[in-house]
């Protein structure tokens, strides 16, 4: 089969994404609660220490705060968007090999995933791994030796 025709499945890049969303949300939530409560301290303040440089570097503290959620959002949804292509790349790049008559996907666990399929001559796969190869193209073990077993009797 020509390993052109398959897609390219890569889970590792949403991970990476979602990596990052993580660190993004750890670095939001001191900034923003430290920003506030310094807020809320300013307030306080009588007339005199209520200066225009602290006012501005809670501003600024608030606005960088603002920025990071903003990053976090936007990593958050490149990774689950990535993941979901990456899923749906994995899932016709099985149909094009194998013309399974059910598929239905497990997790991905990093190395390969897991799927439940039904071949077009009856078999029942339960819980198979798929291992990807650098071309893309899904590898089935446990459908490998059915068919080489088939062609051998």
């Amino acid at each position: 089969m020509d390993a052109s025709k398959f897609a390219d499945v890569n889970f590792v890049i949403p991970l990476f994404y979602l990596g990052v969303a993580v660190v993004c949300l750890l670095i939001f939530i001191p900034l923003f609660i430290h920003g506030m409560l310094r807020r809320r301290k300013f307030s306080t303040l009588v007339d005199g220490y209520q200066t225009y440089a602290l006012r501005s570097s809670i501003r600024i503290e608030l606005i960088v705060a603002a920025l990071v959620a903003v990053l976090t959002i936007v990593f958050l949804a490149m990774g689950i968007t990535g993941y979901f292509d990456s899923r749906n790349d994995l899932e016709a790049n099985i149909q094009l090999k194998y013309n399974p008559t059910h598929l239905e996907l497990g997790p991905w666990n990093g190395s390969w995933a897991t799927a439940d399929l039904t071949l077009p001559d009856g078999t029942v796969f339960d819980d198979v791994e798929v291992m990807l190869q650098g071309s893309g193209e899904p590898f089935i073990e446990k459908v490998w030796y059915h068919e080489r077993d088939k062609r051998n009797q």
